[in-house]
């Protein structure tokens, strides 16, 4: 969410992803604003004695597998059938950056080992998937298979 509120790099392709190089054009969402200042405050103090203290920030993606619950409410709102339909917030076109727990892992370790130049790393696979996309897999194998698109304001009606 240090990422939800920074312009798209393309105007003309707002899909694009970010990169490393973009990290010091960030705007964050008002609720993570300490999140970024801390990430501001780790790459500081790693510049401070390079040759005795390095740090790195590793902007992961929305965190999945193992027993992360991220997408935990679609699956158990499909799998118990409590709705006919799940449900997208807005049209669903918005692309999700989503990481396996387990690449996660093997990224914070890589850095680790290799002590790469580069200080914020984002961490994101590379599935480049839609919101609708992900909630449309969760309704067909789990679920009814319907989608249902809800304003923003519906969603804050939802008890969970």
């Amino acid at each position: 969410m240090t990422w939800c509120k920074t312009k798209p790099n393309e105007p003309d392709e707002p899909e694009q992803p970010f990169t490393e190089e973009d990290y010091r054009r960030r705007k964050p969402h008002p609720n993570f604003k300490s999140e970024i200042n801390v990430e501001k405050q780790v790459i500081k103090l790693g510049k401070t004695d390079k040759t005795r203290f390095l740090t790195y920030v590793v902007a992961a993606g929305l965190p999945y597998g193992g027993k992360e619950d991220i997408f935990h409410y679609f699956f158990k709102v499909a799998w118990h059938g409590e709705s006919e339909a799940l449900n997208v917030i807005g049209t669903g076109e918005n692309i999700v950056p989503a990481i396996h727990v387990k690449d996660l892992s093997n990224i914070v370790a890589s850095v680790a080992d290799s002590k790469p130049k580069t200080r914020y790393i984002v961490a994101v696979d590379d599935s480049m998937n839609s919101m609708n996309e992900i909630i449309t897999c969760i309704s067909k194998n789990l679920g009814t298979g319907n989608v249902m698109n809800i304003t923003r304001e519906e969603a804050l009606l939802i008890p969970e």
